[in-house]
């Protein structure tokens, strides 16, 4: 189910009303994982419903298939030759068209080709002329999702088509994930700025949510379970059917009873998601992921710069890399939108490289004079001691906790402190 995305159809079905008379556009659909770009490139070809020159060409990019030359080419363009008759091929690939012909032959795609060499100017303008041949029989929605992973040929295609759109009767309109290192790419970037309009979905509201969680369960929710499977969500539509997926697994029902649940979800296979998309990112914006999941709830940004190794400028460019994909909170204090994305930068951390981190942290916040209860909870992620003021820390923290009504919390930085202390005699049972 599609909400809250009228304003995107109804900008694109204008699009094609316009390259009816001859003015194309070329369309840019971005915004952050899982805000619902491929649903609404998903939902397009519905505009060409009830019109009979309306031809619809469709390719989705992909990481593994970046080594095939021409793979997105291909994608938009095989399945309507190969449904056409002869004679319409043949007059499609005119004269003109007749260097597109190699891009279609059986081993124009094998892994390792001369990317380069494959795009050269008469192929790339035997491709324009091919889509202008079909664009003269009716109107034509291209469709490019995750454009940022496209082979560079068909880059290279795109970047000289959305130079020379006039004229023809064609809307192209190509989804870019927000914070993905391919967008940096030249060529990706020469199609963004060559696009006559760029469109970003929002998040989803409070109605939406309330509305995908009837449609999910089949029956309405509680307005305390909609509430929180919203503020949970942030308005993200992967992360609230994430969540709603995980209820529905659970046997649980929308009702209030079952809101802490919905706040508390932490779905694998987001997490799963969320740490393959981290693996892909600059080791600089991996290396503050990890810094802010290290020091948890209690973030203050110097101390994260500096356990992440960055610098005055690194620093910010990083954080807005995260706040880019919707990991982090669109704020000054580096936070995680959902304890989940956590969870998924701790599965992409080794042991030792995780113990390590804490173990900087603790003296970073010993360092800088951070309440002792905030460096032993460092040092309880460590497993052996390496800072000499270690058991006086958790001395200390221990004498807050018992101050403050927590026995557990004491007793639990004490057998610590007795692991880690060498002590003998009186000093031992000072601990004890």
């Amino acid at each position: 189910m599609l909400l809250e995305r009228t304003t995107e159809t109804s900008l694109v079905d204008a699009a094609l009303a316009a390259a009816g008379r001859g003015r194309s556009s070329l369309i840019l659909v971005t915004g952050p994982l899982g805000i619902g770009r491929s649903a609404l490139l998903r939902s397009l070809p519905a505009l060409a419903d009830g019109h009979d020159d309306i031809r619809v060409l469709r390719a989705n990019a992909a990481p593994m298939e970046q080594d095939f030359a021409f793979g997105v080419v291909r994608q938009l363009f095989e399945n309507l030759l190969s449904e056409s008759s002869e004679d319409t091929r043949a007059r499609w690939m005119d004269a003109h068209a007749s260097f597109a012909r190699h891009v279609f032959a059986d081993d124009s795609a094998s892994p390792g080709a001369d990317q380069a060499a494959a795009a050269t100017e008469a192929v790339l303008h035997g491709l324009l002329s091919l889509l202008a041949n079909v664009s003269a029989d009716g109107r034509l929605l291209v469709l490019v999702d995750d454009l940022q992973w496209s082979d560079v040929p068909s880059l290279r295609w795109l970047t000289y088509l959305a130079k020379r759109l006039h004229g023809l009767r064609a809307v192209v309109v190509c989804a870019l994930r927000d914070g993905d290192p391919r967008t940096q790419h030249t060529l990706v970037r020469e199609v963004r700025e060559a696009a006559t309009q760029c469109l970003r979905p929002a998040s989803l509201s409070l109605d939406a949510t309330r509305e995908l969680v009837r449609e999910h369960f089949g029956e309405p929710g509680d307005d305390t379970f909609v509430h929180a499977c919203h503020e949970t969500a942030v308005g993200n539509p992967l992360f609230l059917m994430s969540i709603l997926l995980g209820m529905e697994h659970a046997g649980l029902r929308p009702l209030a009873e079952h809101a802490d649940r919905a706040r508390s979800l932490r779905p694998s296979q987001l997490r799963e998601r969320l740490a393959g998309i981290l693996r892909t990112q600059a080791q600089p914006v991996r290396d503050l992921a990890a810094a802010i999941a290290v020091f948890g709830d209690h973030v203050d940004p110097d101390n994260v710069a500096r356990l992440a190794g960055l610098d005055s400028v690194g620093y910010p460019a990083a954080l807005r890399t995260l706040a880019d994909l919707g990991l982090v909170a669109a704020d000054d204090e580096p936070r995680f939108v959902h304890r989940v994305v956590r969870d998924a930068v701790e599965s992409t951390l080794t042991m030792v490289r995780r113990e390590q981190l804490h173990d900087e942290a603790a003296a970073l916040l010993y360092t800088s004079g951070r309440p002792a209860e905030r460096v032993a909870a460092q040092l309880m992620a460590v497993v052996t001691r390496h800072q000499p003021w270690t058991v006086d820390v958790l001395r200390s923290a221990a004498d807050t906790a018992l101050r403050r009504g927590a026995p557990d919390a004491a007793a639990r930085y004490l057998r610590r402190a007795l692991l880690d202390s060498a002590a003998q005699g009186t000093d031992r049972a000072r601990l004890l």
